[in-house]
């Protein structure tokens, strides 16, 4: 109870919810960990984005800066991936597209592999 009192308090593990953009300013989604909306959501929709939009160049780009050091930013929340992506203002035109372009099979099976590529690689920064 505590925690939800204090302003900045993380929402659920890794810290608060961070909102992402395309580098092309046309897609956005975010994280709501304490909603069980984690960083590997939000790669596997902006995978389907550059899928469906056809758009193989388009770069991820982190909208929300990091956390003030604190009470509750901790050395995890510091080193969790999402905080690696590269910091950029938004474009204040993006779409949100979370999970509205589902693939079927051989194509979903890339995506996610994509996805799950893309984390491993932040993760090892």
């Amino acid at each position: 109870m505590f925690c939800r009192s204090v302003a900045g308090c993380p929402r659920g593990r890794g810290g608060k919810g961070v909102i992402f953009e395309s580098s092309d300013g046309a897609w956005t989604d975010g994280t709501y960990e304490g909603q069980g909306r984690g960083f590997k959501d939000i790669l596997v929709s902006f995978e389907l984005y550059k899928e469906k939009a056809k758009k193989p160049d388009v770069t991820l780009v982190r909208i929300t800066p990091e956390p003030k050091i604190g009470l509750f930013w901790s050395k995890q929340d510091r080193s969790n991936p999402k905080w690696k992506v590269p910091l950029q203002s938004s474009s204040g035109r993006a779409n949100v597209h979370p999970e509205s372009h589902a693939l079927e099979g051989e194509k979903r099976e890339a995506v996610w592999k994509q996805a799950e590529a893309a984390y491993l690689l932040r993760s090892n920064k």
